[in-house]
C-alpha cells in the first residue's frame, strides 16, 4: 500500500504528547542493561529518519527504558541499537520522518532480543510486523482488525471536520461545533464498549493490558477501566506492568466525576509553596486549567477563558491555572501570564510532577468543579463551558431571587 502524507499524517495531539513525554523523561538513571539490535524495513520510504519512542504514559511503566532511540533510513532500511532492562514486553511506537511524511505506527512490542521488523503501513492504527512475536501478532492480526469499523468512524469524523473547515473556515457556528463534539464523544464511547468486549475474549494478553494503559492515560479514570483490569488474568494483573497500572488506577480514581478535587502541593506566582485547595474555589463553579507556556492549544483557549471570566466571575465563577512548565521555563510561564493578561490565580506544578502522578498527560486538560469542590465535568470545551454557565448560573440567580422573595 503506497504511503502518502495526506493519508497517513499522524494525529497532531499524539505527536505533541509523545514529544512532551520525551522532553520530560529523557534523563535516565544508571542501571544494568542489555543491548540488542532492531533491524527494520519500510515499504515505500527510502530515506529519512525513524524514532523508537516510549508512549506518553507514566515513566513508571518504562523506567530506564524510556530513552529515545533513532536511526537514519537508508534504502528503506534502518538499524537501531537498543538498551533494555527487564524481560517483559514494553509497548513503543515508531515515528517516521521523511521529505513527504511525518507519521507514527501503532504499538510495537519490544523484547530484549535481536529482532527484525517490517513497517508496511505508517498509520497510528496499524502495527508493524515482527516475526515470531505473540504480542505483535495479536495486535497486528487480531486487535487492529477488531477495531476496523471504529477506525472508519474516526476517519469519517476527520473527513467531516476537514469539510467544515474548508466550508466555514473560522466562522463555524457554535451549534455545528457542539454537534460535532457530541459526535466525537459518541465515537469514543463506542470505542470503549468495543474494547470491553475485546478484553473479555483476551484476558491473558499483554496487548489488552497495554491498550488499557493507553486508554487510562489518555482518558483518565473511568469505572469501566477498573472493571476491565479486574477481569484480566492473575498473571497479567500481577506482572510488573499490571501492578503499576493497579496503583495508577487507585491514584487517579480521585479525579473521577463526583469526587472532590484533591488538595495539591504547588508553587505560586511568587515561587513560594502553596496548597491549591477548597479555599481557592468559587462560590458557584471553578475551572482548574492545566497548561504550559509552549502549548499552542493551551494559549489559544485564553481569549475564550478571559471572555467567560469577565462575564461570570461576578457570579462566583473562578478559573485557576496550573502550569506544568519546568524550572528553566519559569520566566516563560510568568511572561505568558503577563502577555495574555490572565487575571485569575496561577500555580506552577514544576515539570508536571503532580500532573504525571494523576495521569494528566494531555494539555490543555481541565476540571470543572461545583461550589463543594466536586468534579462535575472533565475537559469541557469553551463552547460547552459557556453553554453550561449560561444555563446554570442563570438558574442559580433565578432560584436565589425566588428564595429571597417574601411569602
Amino acid at each position: 500500500m503506497p504511503i502518502t502524507s495526506k493519508t497517513y499524517l499522524i494525529d497532531k495531539q499524539i505527536m505533541k504528547k509523545i514529544f512532551f513525554f520525551i522532553f520530560c523523561f529523557s534523563i535516565t538513571t544508571k542501571v544494568v542493561s542489555q543491548s540488542f539490535t532492531v533491524n527494520g524495513i519500510l515499504h515505500n520510504v527510502n530515506s529519512g529518519k525513524i524514532f523508537l519512542v516510549a508512549n506518553t504514559f507514566s515513566r513508571n511503566f518504562y523506567g530506564s527504558n524510556s530513552t529515545l532511540d533513532s536511526s537514519e533510513i537508508i534504502g528503506g532500511k534502518f538499524k537501531i541499537i537498543k538498551k533494555f532492562v527487564g524481560t517483559f514486553p514494553l509497548a513503543y511506537r515508531f515515528i517516521i520522518q521523511s521529505d513527504n511524511l511525518f507519521g507514527t505506527t501503532d504499538f510495537v512490542f519490544i523484547y530484549p532480543k535481536n529482532q527484525s521488523i517490517i513497517i508496511d503501513t505508517v498509520d497510528q492504527h496499524i502495527a508493524p510486523i515482527i516475526a515470531n512475536s505473540l504480542a505483535q501478532n495479536e495486535i497486528r492480526l487480531i486487535y487492529n482488525p477488531y477495531f476496523k469499523e471504529f477506525i472508519k468512524d474516526v476517519q469519517n469524523n476527520n473527513i467531516y471536520e476537514d469539510s467544515l473547515i474548508n466550508k466555514f473556515g473560522n466562522n463555524i457556528t457554535n451549534e455545528i461545533l457542539l454537534s460535532f463534539n457530541s459526535k466525537r464523544k459518541n465515537t469514543a464511547l463506542k470505542s470503549d464498549s468495543l474494547f470491553y468486549e475485546y478484553s473479555k475474549e483476551h484476558r491473558n494478553s499483554f496487548v489488552t493490558l497495554w491498550k488499557l494503559i493507553e486508554r487510562v492515560n489518555n482518558n483518565g479514570y473511568r469505572k469501566l477501566y477498573d472493571t476491565i483490569f479486574g477481569k484480566l488474568s492473575n498473571s497479567i494483573k500481577n506482572s510488573i506492568t499490571g501492578s503499576i497500572l493497579r496503583q495508577q488506577l487507585k491514584e487517579i480514581k480521585q479525579l473521577s466525576i463526583s469526587n472532590k478535587f484533591p488538595t495539591l502541593e504547588l508553587t505560586n506566582i511568587y515561587l513560594k509553596k502553596e496548597k491549591l485547595n477548597k479555599e481557592h474555589f468559587g462560590n458557584s463553579f471553578t475551572l482548574i486549567d492545566f497548561w504550559f507556556s509552549s502549548c499552542g492549544p493551551c494559549l489559544k483557549e485564553f481569549p475564550s477563558y478571559k471572555s467567560l471570566y469577565q462575564i461570570y466571575s461576578k457570579k462566583g465563577f473562578k478559573i485557576i491555572g496550573v502550569s506544568v512548565d519546568s524550572k528553566v521555563d519559569q520566566k516563560k510561564w510568568k511572561k505568558s501570564i503577563l502577555n495574555n493578561n490572565l487575571k485569575w490565580k496561577q500555580f506552577l506544578d514544576e515539570s508536571g510532577k503532580t500532573a504525571k502522578r494523576l495521569t494528566i498527560t494531555s494539555f490543555p486538560s481541565n476540571f470543572l468543579l461545583n461550589k463543594e469542590g466536586e468534579i462535575i465535568k472533565k475537559n469541557i470545551s469553551t463552547l460547552d463551558l459557556k453553554k453550561f454557565l449560561d444555563e446554570n448560573l442563570y438558574l442559580n440567580e433565578y432560584f436565589d431571587k425566588v428564595s429571597n422573595e417574601p411569602n
